[in-house]
């Protein structure tokens, strides 16, 4: 008895052709999407050891000069709309605000944001800042509300809050954006919402959020960046 076996004819099928395109497309976007989150790491971690040589050099002007330097980051309204939580500076006498650096920019896609959940210490933007640059004091490139996060004093110590507190606290370096809700200005991750200026939680936590972290250490006045939560 003989049998026969078809033969399959050549080439794939349409369903066939489709399930390999879609493989290759989600394993194609889990890639780009690594490198991104990577690449968005690694530049977080470099802006975050600029700002603390920027505190750094603050110290040693305060120290010298016998009154305080305040780290500046531009606030949510500032002109123009990319620097707005993004850009910072020194500056000194509030009275008559004199910029000691020139504005620096974080890397695009990051800005300054509340620490992520589990972060500990003093969350820099979940309360109010040491004091605000009203609008009009902010000069040159960045032209807004400057808010002085931290203070350094004439012993080169690090203070924090309206009541100049020593205390240690962290600031975070994250991938989203500050959108206004209602009076209020709330920070934006991919995949949610965590977090407002006041420090409210609300949404569900993202995936790209909190990767580098700055903490100040007050009476050391050593300031120092860590990886944070993935």
């Amino acid at each position: 008895m003989t049998f026969v076996i078809p033969m399959r004819r050549g080439g794939f099928t349409l369903i066939e052709v489709l399930v390999t395109i879609s493989i290759i497309l989600v394993l194609a976007g889990l890639t780009l999407g690594g490198l991104r989150a990577s690449r968005s790491d690694e530049e977080g971690a470099r802006a975050a050891a600029r700002i603390v040589m920027l505190m750094e050099y603050g110290a040693g002007v305060a120290r010298t000069g016998g009154e305080s330097v305040y780290f500046v980051v531009a606030g949510p309204t500032v002109w123009p709309e990319r620097d707005a939580m993004g850009a910072y500076t020194l500056m000194r006498d509030p009275a008559k605000p004199e910029r000691l650096r020139p504005w620096a920019r974080l890397p695009r896609e990051l800005v300054f944001g509340p620490l992520e959940e589990g972060a500990s210490g003093f969350d820099l933007l979940a309360h109010p800042p040491v004091r605000r640059f009203t609008e009009g004091t902010v000069e040159d490139a960045v032209a807004g509300e400057g808010l002085a996060l931290v203070e350094i004093d004439s012993e080169g110590r690090f203070r924090v809050g309206p009541d100049r507190r020593m205390i240690g606290s962290a600031l975070s370096l994250r991938r989203g954006e500050w959108v206004r809700a209602g009076t209020e200005w709330r920070f934006f991750q991919e995949g949610g919402a965590v977090g407002d200026a006041e420090g409210e939680e609300g949404g569900e936590k993202g995936k790209d959020g909190g990767r580098v972290r700055i903490r100040f250490r007050p009476l050391t006045g050593v300031a120092a960046w860590e990886r944070g939560l993935p």
